[in-house]
Order: C-alpha cells, then sequence, then structure tokens
C-alpha cells in the first residue's frame, strides 16, 4: 500500500528502497547507515534522475536517517539536494537515555513504541566511544536544526509517544530562517500508521496525508 500511496498521489514514475546496515556489530554501527544512505543517493543521481524530481522518504528511524541524509547534502555541498525529504514520524531524539526519555512523553501507553525497545537501539546504534560533538547531531536531530533549501513535510500521530519530540523539531526547523516545513498531525493514530493502516483502519487517514504532501509540494491540483 505504501507504494500504491506514492505511484498513485504523487504521480511518482519510480519507487527506490534503500537497503542499507543495520547493527549487527561495531562495523555496523553509526554512520554505516547514513555512509550507505549517501551511497544510495548519489546511485539514483547517476542513473540521471534529476534530483529537483527526487523526495526522500523516511519512517521512525529511517526519518531519523534521512535527515541526517539531507544534513550532510547541506553541509558538504557535494551533491545537488533533492526537491524535498517526507518524514513520517523521525525518531529525532536519539540518546544515551533514550528509554528514559521516552518514559516521560505523554501517549506512551496508547502507543506500540516501549523504552526498552528505544534504549537498546540507541545503544547499538551509537559509537562505541560515543558520539562525538561533530556527529551527535546527526544521531539525534532534535536541538539541533539547520538551514536548509530542502523542504520538509513532517507527519506525526497523535496518540504516539514520538508526538512531542516530533512537533519540536518541526517547530525548531521551522524557525531557522527561510526553512520550508509543514507538519501534519493524523489524530488517534498510533506509531508506524503507515504500514499498519490496514490493520488500524486509518487508510483514509493515511490518504490525507499523502494528498497533504502532494499539495505541499505541487500545489492545489
Amino acid at each position: 500500500m505504501l507504494c500504491h500511496f506514492v505511484m498513485q498521489d504523487f504521480k511518482a514514475t519510480r519507487l527506490f528502497l534503500a537497503q542499507y546496515r543495520v547493527v549487527e556489530d561495531h562495523s555496523s554501527r553509526f554512520p554505516a547507515a547514513l555512509q550507505d544512505l549517501v551511497t544510495f543517493y548519489n546511485y539514483i543521481v547517476s542513473l540521471r534522475y534529476g534530483p529537483q524530481n527526487i523526495i526522500l522518504s523516511g519512517d521512525s528511524a529511517a526519518g531519523n536517517l534521512t535527515i541526517g541524509l539531507v544534513r550532510y547534502l547541506e553541509q558538504q555541498q557535494v551533491l545537488a539536494p533533492p526537491m524535498g525529504a517526507i518524514l513520517w514520524s523521525p525518531w529525532v531524539h536519539v540518546t544515551n537515555t533514550a528509554g528514559g526519555d521516552y518514559r516521560k512523553q505523554a501517549n506512551i501507553d496508547a502507543d506500540i513504541l516501549v523504552s526498552e525497545m528505544l534504549q537498546w537501539g540507541a545503544e547499538a546504534y551509537m559509537p562505541e566511544e560515543g558520539p562525538s560533538s561533530k556527529v551527535v547531531a546527526y544521531i539525534s536531530p532534535l536541538h539541533h536544526p539547520f538551514k536548509t533549501p530542502i523542504p520538509f513535510f513532517i507527519h506525526v500521530r497523535g496518540i504516539e509517544g514520538l508526538y512531542e519530540s516530533t512537533q519540536a523539531f518541526a517547530q525548531e526547523m521551522s524557525e531557522v530562517k527561510e526553512n520550508r516545513v509543514k507538519l501534519h498531525v493524523t489524530d488517534l493514530a498510533p506509531h508506524n500508521s503507515i504500514f499498519s493502516h490496514l490493520a488500524t483502519g486509518l487508510t483514509s487517514e493515511m490518504q490525507k496525508a499523502f494528498g497533504d504532501a502532494r499539495e505541499f509540494y505541487f500545489g492545489k491540483t
């Protein structure tokens, strides 16, 4: 159904799914996944798909990586930037105390994420020596806004535990001069509903979110 939304609502001609390393040992910790995404983006551009026709998208932890890729493109200025980036409930607050941070958020009792999983994920992802000051913004983008010409469409679910941090990140990015950011909230939806919408009865809500994203990038049709 994700492919259906993309191909129909955005009238896309191609959908590419990035394959990147997930953590298995010390060699696949940060920045392995981000390096793979840079390679992936460079490959897509090498196929002569104009960057102005490319929209990046990532859900949850992949949303975190998508932000990291945009930050890299902005800082390095080696590859041309894409048309936009769509973030689906991105995990933006990845710290050494990720589990405890999550337990302080509202809505966690109604969501599918659990603090123990986030704590494990954060510990597995971070460099063994800990994140240096140069890379902490890549790992945990909350409170590290940056300027970018790439418009961000950010979707968050109204009853998920990542709601507050996602909303805060969207606000911080929107306050950077010349940034273009749109936050779309789907009420009464849990985390990852872009993939579970059939089971949760939220297909029409996801269609609405895609429609809002399409209008954000292309205007009313």
